[in-house]
């Protein structure tokens, strides 16, 4: 009966070792982790109104938008299939994020505001200028391409 006890007490010893270590805490993921993948326009709203959702409202095409980000560089396909690359940062205390594109100082939009940002969704704005001088503000709600 000694024999199984110590077996026994042995065995929880052990389980409790080897289960304690696999419940370490993982680390959480940074915003330049959370950012680095391909977003897909999921939701686009023109000036508070929503002009296009992915099974919904499509009065603007915004199914080709892709916009690629890794650890500093981006690549933007707008809603034309036109590709512009470059590279970005986070700016004003991480709810901006700064585009730089080189030979092509008027890249639209050079900045936008960031609202949201999680593994599965991405909500940034900007305002756009067309070439009659009017302002569009445009929010576009991302979500994983993949």
């Amino acid at each position: 009966m000694r024999k199984i006890n110590i077996f026994l007490t042995t065995l929880c010893l052990i389980s409790i070792i080897v289960g304690g270590a696999s419940c370490k805490k993982s680390t959480p993921k940074t915003k330049t982790e959370l950012i680095s993948q391909t977003w897909k326009v999921q939701k686009a709203e023109e000036n508070g109104t929503t002009v296009f959702e992915i099974g919904g409202v499509q009065t603007a095409n915004y199914t080709p938008l892709r916009l690629s980000f890794n650890s500093t560089g981006f690549t933007w396909i707008d809603s034309q299939n036109n590709s512009s690359s470059g590279t970005w940062i986070f700016a004003s205390n991480d709810t901006e994020i700064k585009f730089t594109v080189p030979n092509n100082t008027s890249f639209s939009p050079a900045t936008v505001t960031m609202s949201d940002l999680s593994e599965d969704r991405l909500t940034i704005k900007y305002t756009t200028t067309n070439t009659k001088g009017q302002t569009t503000n445009v929010t576009l709600y991302l979500v994983p391409a993949g």
